[in-house]
């Protein structure tokens, strides 16, 4: 069945935006019409995505690759990651192991399509074809669990949490976080049992099963708050080995 010209447009329109590159010759034996009018639709499509009114806080434009010999919509846009950007962010994911499959897949496909089309379809690819190789550790962190936490060390509100010991027992901890740190592929969580203990405890957090939201807050002045990067320096300077079970001394100021 053969699409009018109006119709031909917003079905070009619509693959564009979804990210899709659009060859002429491919196009023009789609939809029985010549590469002429193909190429009046994207020079159309370029014309309204263009105007700074469609474009909004970015500059939008339908461009040519010539490598894959097809054409984009491009969006220039400071807020939004880089191409570059994006694929070396899905790489260090897809290195760390620490996620599933499951949640690299969804983290990737979200990072691409913030993209240009032509970085979905120089590094989409790639990414697939990694994912398909890629081999899951035994345990995986909840996303939730660390979001959850994140906002209790924000808001300065003790928790209680639910760890499973060697003995496959369950014992219950308050604590008041201070920060999440990632290190040789694991997330721990930085707790103290009081706001202005200098002894920090390190939990991995695969071995906490439950977080319990305390309604109980403790207040940190600023210049004696816990520090992430600070932390992860004097560890590496000092320790060595495995994080999880073990306390020690840090200045935070």
């Amino acid at each position: 069945m053969e699409v009018n010209g109006k119709k031909r447009i917003l079905k070009i329109f619509a693959r564009l935006q979804n990210g899709e590159g659009i060859n002429k010759e491919e196009m023009a034996q789609e939809y029985k019409v010549s590469t002429r009018s193909i190429q009046r639709d994207l020079s159309e499509i370029d014309g309204v995505v263009s105007d700074p009114y469609f474009a909004g806080s970015g500059k939008t434009s339908v461009k040519y690759d010539r490598n894959s010999r097809k054409y984009y919509m491009l969006q220039e846009n400071s807020e939004l990651l880089l191409p570059e950007e994006a694929l070396a962010v899905c790489k260090i994911l897809l290195g760390s192991k620490v996620l599933s499959k499951k949640q690299i897949k969804n983290i990737a496909d979200k990072l691409m399509k913030k993209d240009s089309g032509r970085a979905q379809a120089v590094g989409a690819g790639e990414i697939r074809n990694e994912l398909e190789y890629y081999r899951e550790n035994s345990e995986k962190v909840e996303l939730s669990k660390i979001w959850e936490l994140e906002r209790s060390i924000e808001g300065q509100k003790y928790i209680s949490i639910v760890l499973k010991t060697d003995n496959n027992e369950y014992q219950k901890v308050k604590i008041a976080p201070k920060g999440i740190v990632f290190l040789e592929q694991e997330f721990y969580l930085a707790a103290s049992k009081g706001a202005d203990d200098k002894h920090l405890e390190i939990y991995r957090i695969c071995d906490i099963k439950e977080v319990i939201n305390l309604e109980e807050k403790f207040s940190v002045v600023y210049a004696k708050r816990f520090q992430v990067g600070k932390f992860r320096e004097e560890w590496e300077k000092k320790m060595k080995g495995s994080l999880e079970g073990s306390s020690l001394l840090v200045e935070c100021a």
